[in-house]
């Protein structure tokens, strides 16, 4: 595909970096497997796999082989953003949303989710009390954190934004402020 793609783009990196990501894969794994065909093909100086490989557009496997490494012309291998399977509380969403039509337990065997995993999800949906003294804390402090970071410019990372709470005497930690800062702000560092 970057072969295809490569006249469009100043440089085999830039073709790269455009196209990598639109495969759910990094710029710098990308690369790896385009030097990997290039070794096998002979353009590239090296030790081949076409000899362990099996025959491609068969989709055979030897043993040991993972299901990634079969022929993508077969269908076999699946880039997916955010790894093989989804995230726990997509899952959960999921098991809210059908629970009805097929049944907590058989869903969660099938995505195996610990049944009591999930009613722990469950009971917490159903009564926020229950969540526990951190998670309340979390949530007192999350406005109180973006308060400061937007305060000032938004270009504090979470030592700034520490400092600036200990000084407005929020008691927290650095490390507090560095969780509760990583999923919803780029600035982190």
């Amino acid at each position: 595909m970057v072969q295809e793609y490569r006249g469009e783009y100043p440089s085999q990196w830039a073709a790269i970096e455009s196209i990598a990501p639109n495969i759910g894969c990094t710029s710098q794994t990308l690369l790896g497997w385009i030097k990997r065909e290039e070794v096998d093909s002979g353009e590239r100086e090296g030790v081949t796999y076409v000899g362990t490989r099996t025959p491609q557009g068969t989709g055979a496997r030897e043993q040991g082989t993972a299901p990634c490494q079969r022929d993508s012309e077969a269908g076999e291998c699946v880039f997916r953003p955010g790894g093989a399977r989804p995230p726990p509380e997509v899952q959960k969403a999921f098991i809210d949303q059908h629970r009805d039509t097929f049944g907590v337990e058989p869903m969660c065997k099938v995505l195996r989710i610990a049944p009591s995993g999930y009613r722990r999800h469950a009971a917490l949906l159903r009564d926020p009390s229950r969540h526990g003294v951190r998670a309340i804390r979390d949530e007192r402090l999350r406005p109180e954190i973006k308060r400061v970071w937007q305060a000032n410019m938004q270009v504090y990372g979470p030592d700034k934004v520490w400092k600036q709470m200990n000084l407005e005497r929020i008691a927290v930690a650095r490390c507090t402020v560095e969780r509760l800062m990583k999923p919803n702000w780029v600035c982190t560092a």
